[in-house]
């Protein structure tokens, strides 16, 4: 779920906030960092149980329209489907998903009158009713309507996204990533693609322990980066540099010499793509050119190593 680009951008943030101010130690640095990610993880699962809630919410409805004096029979038939899936059932029972929702309180952000809502705006969507619609054609899948539920309903309202903010603020930075993460789940517990999320904590582990070395080692190689980066500079004197852009290629730099495993093309294309977004327009040009007259001058030299099938230098 948690990604290396997403880990690269943590890792800056903590950088930023060590360039305007260096008395910050570095295990408070790594600190922050774990937690960081944590949240990130923490917030992905909270996400799950929260569809899960406005999927269950379907027994209730059911209920309530069997229950109205004035409710034709027709009207009382209200397809309950959508609270019984394999993925809800995965969601309600299995140790991923329940432990770290009762170790960290989870029903204390829950907001049952929001779930409410969000499965009454789905009840009438054409998805959902083709769904719930025995005589269709062709009925949407579980995953399909609990996918379309989540992008279309859930993160289209303002009251989710409060609720998700009001809980954890790395939902602003992260959504793009736990938005992803949620579907991918939604639709892999769909195909009994169980190791997906079986090896979810693994990779929340595997990926703090780059974001950790990461963030060490470009710390510990600040003043190589900048012996590498100041010939390399035209009518740029390396106090002029936007702090981001050399944050970033410092960062890179630190990739390409002591990262093996991850190739040269990755590295710059990942930190030029992170320029777009948290730097200046002209960043991507600049940082661009700067690492590539960098690497052919330590290819020359013989000095990036990589390991692993295709990524010798």
């Amino acid at each position: 779920m948690l990604t290396r680009r997403q880990a690269r951008i943590k890792v800056m943030q903590q950088l930023y906030g060590y360039w305007q101010d260096q008395d910050i130690p570095e295990a408070a640095l790594r600190k922050t960092l774990r937690q960081q990610l944590e949240a990130t993880y923490q917030a992905y699962v909270f996400a799950l149980v929260c569809v899960r809630e406005v999927a269950a919410y379907a027994d209730t409805h059911a209920e309530i329209q069997a229950g109205k004096l004035l409710a034709s029979e027709e009207q009382k038939k209200v397809s309950t489907r959508v609270a019984h899936t394999p993925i809800i059932q995965f969601l309600q029972e299995d140790d991923r998903i329940t432990k770290p929702e009762r170790k960290l309180k989870f029903k204390n952000h829950l907001d049952d009158e929001l779930f409410r809502r969000l499965f009454r705006e789905l009840v009438q969507r054409d998805l959902y009713q083709r769904y719930t619609d025995e005589t269709a054609l062709i009925q949407p899948s579980d995953d399909e309507i609990l996918v379309y539920l989540f992008k279309e309903v859930m993160l289209q309202d303002e009251g989710f996204d409060q609720l998700m903010e009001n809980a954890f603020p790395v939902w602003i930075d992260d959504y793009d990533v736990i938005a992803q993460a949620v579907s991918q789940t939604l639709e892999g517990l769909a195909r009994e693609s169980f190791h997906t999320h079986d090896d979810m904590a693994e990779k929340v582990d595997e990926i703090e322990e780059f974001a950790i070395e990461l963030l060490e080692k470009t710390l510990a190689h600040q003043q190589k980066a900048a012996q590498l980066i100041e010939p390399k500079l035209k009518n740029w004197d390396l106090e002029r540099i936007a702090v981001m852009d050399l944050l970033l290629m410092n960062m890179a730099l630190t990739e390409i010499l002591d990262f093996p495993t991850i190739p040269v093309k990755v590295t710059m294309n990942e930190y030029i793509d992170i320029s777009k977004a948290y730097s200046t327009p002209k960043s991507r040009e600049f940082i661009n050119g700067v690492l590539d007259k960098i690497v052919k001058d330590l290819r020359q030299q013989d000095q990036i190593y990589k390991t692993g099938r295709g990524l010798k230098e």
